[in-house]
């Protein structure tokens, strides 16, 4: 399933208005397609306030926060974007998707490295089993891909050299052979409901940037 013009259309201008970073759009995306997929949307006040979003992300808003020291410390400006803050924050994405979508119940988010997006998806069952809402969206998204954040990995040497005779299989973190990580972008979302007794998860989806 593609991502309808709406949101494609509210995505594109969240990055012009430098309001949401990649991160934040990858993971809106992935949301869509999970919830259109459960052919869940919030029909009243009521089921609204009994949605939530549970989201995880290791850096969130890093090539925000580089973006603004560019402009300080090399660009020699006097301010920069003021939407920073908004799209910096860790935050910023499992936001966005609660207010795009009208989920008015628990928002909350995860940071916690490598498990951020196994984190949310673990208390988005335990959040619906224990009764606190109805149904929770949960998942995750990473776009790290900037100088500062990839130098930082490539200090601690733990980056995985190209492969130059079969580049694909520069990332081979299952092989007895492997020798390092490769980072990359993407975002994953899951639609958790309650019912009767049990909580089921509705559909998993994967938005691959």
């Amino acid at each position: 399933m593609r991502p309808t013009p709406a949101i494609r259309t509210c995505a594109e201008d969240l990055l012009a208005a430098h309001a949401a970073e990649r991160y934040a759009i990858i993971g809106m995306l992935a949301a869509q397609e999970a919830l259109a997929q459960s052919g869940f949307s919030a029909q009243n006040e009521a089921e609204a306030e009994a949605s939530g979003v549970f989201w995880g992300t290791g850096m969130g808003g890093s090539s925000t926060l580089e973006g603004g020291y560019v402009d300080l410390f090399l660009e020699g400006k006097t301010r920069i974007r003021p939407m920073s803050v908004v799209a910096g924050m860790n935050n910023a994405a499992a936001s966005q998707i609660a207010l795009r979508y009208q989920f008015k119940g628990t928002v909350n988010n995860y940071s916690y490295a490598c498990v951020s997006s196994a984190q949310a998806i673990g208390e988005a069952y335990r959040h619906i089993h224990h009764g606190y809402a109805d149904r929770v969206l949960a998942g995750g998204s990473e776009a790290l891909l900037n100088y500062g954040v990839v130098t930082a990995w490539d200090s601690m040497r733990v980056l995985a050299p190209a492969d130059s005779a079969h580049p694909k299989r520069s990332c081979r973190p299952f092989s007895a052979d492997r020798n390092g990580l490769v980072p990359g972008e993407a975002a994953k979302s899951n639609s958790f409901a309650f019912g009767g007794s049990n909580v089921s998860l509705i559909v998993q989806q994967f938005h691959d940037a």
